[in-house]
């Protein structure tokens, strides 16, 4: 960490701070030309005067100052550099590009991986690594001890670092298992394309969430996407610069260009993008996708059931909106539904159970009864987690659906689930 300062009311002290913060499971050394010790922490004066050649350099120096410090790092034999600095191409000035342009010709000409300029850092919870002066990072107190997080493991990309770590606090707010988040700043070496193809092929990414302002090299970025298809690894963007306004802060942010939007939209959803509206939506999204990676969607015919009429209704709008189809089920189907449902229930997709047929059935048979229908593609279920009495029930028959149904199943709650609902529903390992 270059520029180390134990002064948290600066981001280079936020930085050192974080990081001794969330015990990172690796060595790490700190230089700094003003301070000798940084929190109890041995300061070399320069990068030369390390006592080992790490494996990454964390550059929190000036704008002015980067060049050279840069080229200590190549003299060193350092192979991966992050530029947290601002004042390069941001600017939109002349000298901005220009220095932003010799810091990339640095990193290319000793063939070192750069993150940034003006970027946030990277977070490897996995790791307890956290190279960021994100406040969402450095306020982790106390720091939770189950980190990392059981679950589908998902990673966050993001052009800005600001919405990049909002995103990923709004999805450990609902429980997702972020393990890795990365702010690509100006992308002056490294793009969005180099991070997605490396998710692609790590084998340890279940699904990625992308913030993008801007794309500067459209063919890399297909190809990336397309290597992360074939890995069977989704991926849910996020995108600013929709709008002409936004298209102009964009540029005024990163330097990113964020071109038409219905023209990148249609590409995007023809390399299997997930394009989502909104923040909120964007992370229940890749929750979601993520969880439901080990069986995929493979048809649009969907199964509802729910034990209120209100919500079987909403859902089978829903449904016809995003173009989804709820068929009519096989009489086979119908007759086993038919047997248990009182007369002001109904077996006709979506199904109205009401609450005698969640008694006399229960979600698992249920909605085992949905998936064993030949026409039926997945199953969406209605239910209240605000209790988890009647599914606390089903708990094991649950686990057990989730094991043999090789059909996808989901269950959406129309109240605020309880931590009990969330827990049964994540030991049987459905999505909700």
């Amino acid at each position: 960490m270059v520029g180390a300062s134990e002064d948290t009311n600066i981001l280079r002290g936020r930085c050192c701070a974080t990081i001794l913060h969330h015990r990172f499971d690796g060595s790490f050394h700190l230089v700094s030309r003003s301070v000798d010790s940084v929190f109890g922490h041995k300061v070399c004066r320069r990068i030369t005067d390390l006592p080992v050649v790490p494996d990454l350099a964390f550059l929190m120096t000036p704008a002015a100052a980067t060049p050279e410090a840069l080229r200590e790092c190549a003299t060193f034999g350092i192979p991966a550099v992050i530029v947290v600095g601002s004042g390069f191409a941001e600017e939109g000035s002349p000298a901005g590009w220009a220095l932003q342009d010799e810091i990339a010709g640095i990193a290319q000409a000793h063939d070192m991986a750069l993150c940034g300029p003006n970027s946030e850092g990277f977070a490897d919870l996995r790791r307890g690594l956290a190279l960021t002066f994100s406040p969402v990072l450095g306020d982790f107190d106390p720091l939770p001890e189950s980190l990392p997080r059981k679950g589908a493991r998902i990673a966050i990309v993001a052009q800005s670092g600001a919405i990049g770590f909002g995103l990923f606090d709004l999805a450990w707010t609902l429980g997702l298992n972020v393990e890795r988040i990365v702010t690509t700043g100006n992308e002056a070496v490294l793009d969005l394309a180099d991070y997605l193809g490396f998710l692609a092929e790590d084998g340890a990414t279940d699904a990625v969430l992308v913030f993008a302002e801007g794309f500067r090299d459209g063919r890399r970025l297909l190809a990336a996407l397309a290597r992360c298809r074939e890995a069977g690894v989704p991926v849910v963007m996020l995108r600013a610069g929709r709008s002409e306004l936004g298209q102009r802060q964009a540029a005024s942010h990163t330097g990113a260009l964020a071109g038409d939007d219905r023209m990148i939209a249609d590409l995007l959803t023809g390399a299997g993008v997930i394009d989502a509206a909104e923040p909120g939506e964007a992370v229940e999204i890749v929750g979601l996708v993520a969880a439901m990676k080990a069986k995929p969607v493979m048809g649009r015919r969907i199964g509802v059931y729910s034990a209120t009429g209100g919500g079987a209704g909403l859902l089978a709008d829903l449904c016809e909106r995003d173009g989804l189809g709820l068929p009519e089920f096989q009489p086979e189907t119908r007759a086993t539904l038919d047997a248990v449902l009182p007369s002001y229930g109904t077996s006709s997709n979506p199904v109205d159970t009401t609450a005698t047929g969640i008694h006399a059935l229960g979600y698992a048979e249920l909605t085992m009864t949905l998936a064993a229908d030949p026409g039926i593609d997945a199953v969406i279920v209605a239910a209240s987690g605000r209790s988890a009495t009647s599914i606390g029930k089903d708990a094991r028959a649950l686990k057990e659906l989730a094991q043999t149904c090789d059909k996808p199943v989901v269950f959406w709650s129309y109240t605020t689930p309880i931590e009990a609902f969330g827990d049964i529903m994540d030991e049987a390992g459905i999505p909700y």
